[in-house]
């Protein structure tokens, strides 16, 4: 009996929830994508609109950790899908629903928490709209470099959010005449871009694919491709000069061989001397990123560097043989 009050009391929660639920005050994106067509909803209030077949995922933001919350809801409409205890420290968990092909128009998908004093929270409310015409089509198109242009083919479409192999990379409002999309933190060469459309309601799309072709920012130019360190040492001067388009928004550069930092310089074009003596025989990417003046770190661009020490080799080698022998001792004292 005290089970059916309690789903009761869940129901009657889940109602208002929509009224209840405050708005996320993240920075961050409201959705992104699922593979090619599905979407995850982080908001903690949200409408998408998608066509059946299509999975949706809620992320509940996990900012309120006050709440103490020890079980955990997922409601459609009023009905109770699922429910789950909560440790003080657990991470709030996510939840799926699948939209049918065949069944109502709209869904109240809901998540409420509850603490130990039975005291009950709305958590994250999705509305979700099916319309099976409810596709969008995105079209990017490099203005240089550093921009492209954006459109997505759709009614009352004013902006779009656009991931890059599942990263956030920036939100572009489809208002202005000419609606553009910072490609900074991309790197060189062709990439796959999804994007969620948001209309002038709020109301988020299922991810559409489009491509675009990004230009290098920077010509790099190395003093030798191949280096043999010797007892007197050995090193590679970098020398990096910005593209037109790149220049006037480049604050610092970034320089890395391999994955190892080796130095930020002021200024958008640099030259740096790298030392190897430290860096084993191999063929190496010597990496080089920009920083713009806003602070955004862009995309990584490489050359090939190919390294001989066979100094730093045997050092090395030598070095894993200790630590191979250190292993081996401690095994024998272990089993004694």
């Amino acid at each position: 009996m005290k089970s059916k009050v309690f789903i009761s009391n869940w129901a009657m929660c889940c109602v208002v929830a929509m009224a209840c639920v405050r708005a996320s005050a993240s920075s961050g994106p409201p959705a992104s994508p699922i593979g090619e067509t599905d979407i995850a909803v982080g908001a903690r209030k949200a409408s998408v609109v998608v066509p059946p077949g299509t999975l949706v995922r809620l992320i509940p933001p996990n900012d309120r950790p006050e709440l103490n919350l020890s079980l955990i809801a997922f409601f459609v409409d009023t009905q109770q899908r699922q429910s789950l205890n909560l440790m003080p420290s657990d991470h709030l968990p996510n939840f799926e629903f699948r939209v049918p092909d065949h069944g109502p128009k709209k869904y109240n998908l809901s998540i409420m928490g509850m603490d130990e004093m039975r005291k009950q929270t709305p958590v994250q409310t999705v509305l979700v709209e099916v319309d099976p015409a409810a596709v969008c089509h995105g079209i990017v198109t490099p203005i240089n470099s550093m921009e492209a242009g954006l459109s997505v083919i759709g009614e009352h479409i004013t902006a779009a959010y656009v991931f890059a192999d599942n990263q956030y990379i920036g939100k572009a409002a489809l208002l202005g005449e000419t609606p553009t999309l910072s490609l900074a933190k991309l790197s060189p060469g062709k990439t796959a871009l999804t994007i969620i459309a948001e209309d002038e309601y709020k109301n988020l799309y299922c991810p559409c694919k489009a491509t675009v072709d990004v230009q290098p920012r920077f010509k790099i130019s190395l003093s030798q491709s191949m280096v043999t360190v010797d007892p007197r040492g050995g090193s590679v001067i970098a020398s990096v000069e910005p593209q037109a388009d790149a220049a006037a928004k480049v604050d610092k550069i970034r320089f890395l061989l391999g994955t190892t930092p080796i130095a930020i310089v002021d200024g958008s074009t640099a030259k740096q001397t790298i030392s190897l003596v430290d860096f084993g025989t191999g063929k190496y990417a010597l990496g080089v990123q920009g920083l713009t003046k806003d602070g955004e770190l862009m995309g990584m661009e490489t050359v090939s560097l190919e390294v001989k020490n066979p100094d730093t080799d045997q050092r090395l080698a030598g070095r894993s043989l200790q630590q191979k022998l250190d292993r081996w001792l401690r095994a024998i004292a272990t089993d004694r």
